[in-house]
């Protein structure tokens, strides 16, 4: 009779988990596959990278690379910012290699998966347009993931 108790607990814990585990797989999953704990990119670190292999911030951020040679936590907040009207106009530009634009083939979920399979794929979203103008901000599938789910 103890042990039938006991053997009830222990399927409905199961069966709890398992629910629990069914309702928030993609969570899951999507943490095992972009967790960037140990792979965090420092802000500077990446500045200073796209700096030199993309041709818009070779030109965008000359004038602040010949002056501090590299970003740092110190001279950050004296890089130029990126203003819209850039964004649109160069926006084809702005894409650093080895991304590039890519036509997806979204089944029903799409939006709400951000997986695909070409790694180099950059994802467009288009902005409100509330200003007068709209354009596409582009992102890898790891930002795409945060925009989509945070």
């Amino acid at each position: 009779m103890k042990n039938s108790k006991y053997y009830f607990k222990y399927i409905l814990l199961i069966t709890l988990l398992a629910v629990l585990y069914l309702l928030i797989y993609k969570k899951i999953l999507m943490y095992l596959l972009f967790n960037d704990f140990f792979t965090k990119q420092d802000k500077c670190d990446f500045i200073n990278k796209t700096y030199k292999i993309n041709k818009f911030y070779i030109n965008k951020y000359e004038s602040f690379f010949n002056k501090y040679n590299y970003c740092n936590n110190k001279n950050f907040s004296e890089i130029p910012y990126l203003t819209k009207d850039e964004l649109i106009e160069y926006n084809d530009d702005i894409i650093t290699p080895p991304y590039k634009k890519c036509n997806l083939k979204c089944i029903s979920s799409c939006i709400n998966d951000p997986l695909w399979y070409d790694n180099n794929c950059s994802i467009g979203q288009s902005t409100g347009g509330t200003s007068g103008k709209s354009t596409f901000v582009w992102m890898n599938k790891y930002n795409a993931y945060i925009y989509i789910h945070l």
